[in-house]
């Protein structure tokens, strides 16, 4: 598998770590190959325990990149590390191009750490997570698990179907089906940027729950660049996420659409095109904490023209109907 090289921060993601692997030790030894100016390791927002992964930020990227070429695969505690970019500006692996299962009839009891323990067998896992009610603190029943390979989600699917987990049987799908179509040459990234100017730096995320949180719209998003501001529109099913800059949005588009936010499938496009008066109006209010009334952007075309769908802009996608331009 092709590493991704980051755009901006020069952070080593890395995996399969045995839970005997202290921070000091992971410190010191990627501190071999560079100066280090952060590390962490992950751990279970319930348990405490280690979630098998952490990150190694370097002052330097050729640092970095020495670590990835030197430390990849190196064995501690019985285990060999797993190595790889991390996604920009976020303290995760980028697994937008990876390959997602969803875990359901998840017990209460089930966490993060358990259900990675679970599937941790399959070489290539790269995430697991049970989505939490983070009104009341509890399991929402279900989860997804990442793959970087193929072949281990296939196998994953084949043989977790029923296996017991916590006080229940675990139930395992693909996460989406459209993820297992999407390619860069379906999504071209030249082609999704090139539908607007450079200027325009928002996502229209469409097809929410009206339970939708924002924290869940971030958790998908934040993998794809720095985001700027989130402003929901559950109860009309849609929101709409703000980057950095316009390559960020891109790639949020391109990997963001077909992602799954609980149990529904959102889709992604372009926000409208913001004219010369509301630029100037929003540039005018940079140190308010929200921009003007009517600043916000609509969406501009038909995001399932992506998929080979015909049909006026706006047809069919919930809250659509009644936007103003």
């Amino acid at each position: 598998m092709q590493q991704q090289k980051p755009i901006q921060v020069p952070s080593i993601y890395v995996g399969n770590l045995s839970r005997q692997v202290t921070l000091p030790l992971l410190y010191e030894i990627f501190s071999g190959v560079g100066e280090v100016t952060n590390a962490k390791i992950i751990t279970d927002k319930l348990t405490g325990e280690s979630q098998g992964y952490g990150f190694v930020d370097y002052r330097h990227t050729y640092s970095a990149e020495q670590a990835l070429s030197t430390l990849n695969g190196r064995n501690l505690y019985g285990s060999e590390i797993k190595l790889n970019w991390a996604a920009v500006a976020t303290g995760k692996e980028d697994t937008s191009t990876h390959y997602h299962l969803f875990v359901g009839d998840l017990s209460a009891d089930v966490t993060d750490s358990m259900l990675w323990d679970a599937f941790k067998a399959f070489e290539s896992l790269s995430e697991a997570r049970v989505m939490m009610d983070p009104a009341h603190n509890r399991s929402r029943g279900y989860g997804f698990v990442a793959f970087r390979d193929r072949a281990d989600a296939e196998l994953a699917l084949s043989t977790m179907q029923g296996v017991w987990l916590g006080s229940r049987s675990i139930r395992v799908n693909w996460a989406n089906q459209k993820t297992l179509q999407k390619t860069a040459s379906h999504l071209d990234f030249d082609n999704i940027s090139s539908q607007t100017s450079d200027t325009n730096t928002t996502v229209y995320v469409g097809n929410l729950a009206p339970e939708t949180m924002e924290h869940s719209v971030r958790l998908i998003f934040e993998k794809f660049g720095v985001i700027e501001e989130i402003r929901m529109q559950v109860d009309k099913g849609y929101a709409f996420v703000r980057y950095a800059d316009h390559n960020m949005a891109t790639r949020a588009i391109i990997h963001g659409n077909g992602e799954m936010i609980g149990v529904r499938t959102i889709r992604c496009s372009w926000g409208k095109e913001k004219s010369a008066e509301q630029q100037q109006e929003q540039q005018q209010q940079q140190n308010s904490a929200y921009p003007a009334v009517g600043a916000y952007p609509y969406p501009m075309y038909n995001p399932y023209m992506m998929y080979g769908y015909n049909g006026a802009p706006g047809m069919g996608i919930p809250g659509m109907q009644g936007m103003q331009g």
